[in-house]
């Protein structure tokens, strides 16, 4: 026997009650599990805490250990400089995950910083204050860039 077209629509809207009705079930479980949450919070019997990253701890607006990492890499290649490409595969070589629009713009304020030094070929080194803040006394490599006559060049203001 053939299907009216009616049966179909019945069917249909069958089938969205189901999903509605496993959309409730799913909200009444995380309903179920926020008011559990909450009781522990208040009785103070459970720990609902998640352990953070085992990452440097940050202060206010000190670098991650991770762009610690890249200005130090950045300062092994030396007075030449790294563009954005070489910093972006860097980025990523310490589970940095930019896309390179976001990484200008956070050289850009590096720069504004002292951290970092423009070269004129659209290139970055490193600065006097990158060094200080990456933990590095002198730069690697012992480059001019990174003297105290380059201050100026590296991003600090006039």
């Amino acid at each position: 026997m053939a299907k009216n077209p009616i049966d179909r629509l019945i069917e249909a809207k069958e089938a969205k009650i189901a999903t509605a009705e496993r959309s409730i079930g799913k909200l009444k479980i995380e309903i179920a599990a926020l008011r559990e949450a909450r009781q522990a919070v208040t009785d103070g019997t459970k720990s609902t805490s998640i352990p953070a990253p085992a990452l440097e701890p940050r202060r206010g607006r000190s670098l991650s250990a991770q762009w610690k990492q890249v200005l130090t890499d950045i300062a092994h290649v030396g007075a030449g400089g790294a563009d954005l490409d070489n910093i972006l595969l860097l980025c990523e070589r310490h589970n940095i995950h930019l896309k390179r629009p976001t990484l200008r713009a956070q050289m850009s304020n590096y720069v504004k910083r002292g951290y970092l030094g423009r070269t004129g070929e659209g290139k970055f080194f490193i600065a006097l204050d990158g060094l200080r803040v990456a933990g590095l006394q002198t730069s690697p490599n012992g480059d001019a860039n990174v003297s105290g006559a380059s201050r100026n060049e590296a991003g600090h203001p006039r």
